[in-house]
């Protein structure tokens, strides 16, 4: 019987250590298949900006543009713009889905905004649920 257990943890070791290596693997093609996924929103993002802001465009070429940009990407719920200053300040926001919001509607204020504004990196809200679909959705932003 006391041979038996040193062959015992041995075995179980391995076992672990197999565990291990298993569990690394799927977190990587996890990880890669959600690196892979996210990059084409972030393409989509960082050239509908730089369109929009070396182009003098008015609002619906640029929503026609926005909905052209993703209606082959059925993961993409909608795609919007938001300039720097609100729609009471003369700002823009142009979207997708040709939603236009009133005077009183500040994309300025949103999480997507402020925490991406300025810093020319891509930020991911967490997830939530859709006002309008009622799906989970995250917001990509720059």
């Amino acid at each position: 019987v006391l041979i038996a257990v040193p062959l015992l943890v041995s075995e179980l070791k391995v076992q672990e250590q197999n565990l291990i290596n298993d569990a690394s693997l799927q977190i990587e093609k996890v990880v890669s298949n959600v690196n892979e996924f996210m990059e084409l929103p972030e393409v989509i993002v960082k050239n509908t900006v730089a369109y929009i802001q070396e182009t003098d465009v008015e609002r619906s070429q640029t929503e026609a543009l926005l909905e052209n940009m993703i209606q082959d990407h059925h993961d993409i719920h909608v795609l919007y713009y938001g300039s720097e200053n609100p729609i009471s300040a003369g700002g823009k926001f142009w979207s997708s889905d040709h939603w236009n919001p009133d005077i009183s509607y500040d994309h300025t204020n949103r999480d997507w905004f402020t925490v991406s504004s300025g810093r020319g990196r891509i930020f991911i809200t967490e997830p939530s649920l859709d006002a309008e679909s009622g799906k989970v959705v995250s917001t990509i932003s720059i």
